[in-house]
């Protein structure tokens, strides 16, 4: 139940930068650039705490597999939000895996992702702000992603060989579509 518990709080912070972005709109188009150098850095932050969580078999090998994964994928698939969708989807992977193999690194991983949500969450407001478009009704497809991710991740991830392979995959593809797939 915890770890649901968290998940949601998790996906709830993103929502907190949508708020943060309705009333400091013109600040995060400021400070866009530094607001996207402080996301890319929390983002490879926990792809660091992703790799460190198994001293698996080829951990490099799953690295690069979950990087080339996303460029074929933004190659053949691209659409403006595929790098926010893969991202939710492998944080949320990476959160139900680390909650199955070591609550205490799962916790400070979730306030780290909390932080990045926050962050997310505000310059996906911002964005949205000027296109009229319900903020919160974009943020929360982006958080439903990472629940459901979170949730198999806890559940179908058992076996601690896939776990290490999965958790690996998810770190090169966050460390992908963090500093951009124009590699």
């Amino acid at each position: 139940m915890t770890f649901i518990l968290v998940s949601v709080i998790v996906a709830i912070a993103a929502s907190i930068g949508g708020l943060i972005a309705i009333y400091t709109k013109k600040e995060i188009e400021q400070f866009d650039k530094w607001i996207k150098y402080s996301e890319i850095a929390l983002s490879i932050l926990l792809a660091i705490l992703m790799i460190s969580v198994h001293k698996s078999v080829w951990p490099v090998l799953f690295l690069i597999v979950g990087a080339v994964f996303v460029i074929l994928l933004n190659k053949s698939l691209f659409h403006i939000h595929l790098n926010r969708f893969i991202r939710a989807l492998m944080f949320g992977f990476a959160l139900g895996i680390l909650f199955n193999i070591n609550r205490d690194i799962a916790f400070p991983f979730a306030v780290i992702l909390s932080l990045h949500n926050i962050i997310k969450g505000s310059r996906i407001g911002a964005y949205y702000l000027d296109k009229r478009k319900n903020i919160f009704k974009v943020i929360g497809n982006f958080q439903a992603i990472f629940i459901i991710a979170a949730l198999l991740g806890f559940y179908v991830f058992s076996n601690q060989l896939l776990q290490a392979v999965v958790l690996n995959f998810a770190a090169g593809a966050v460390i992908t579509t963090a500093i951009g797939t124009k590699i």
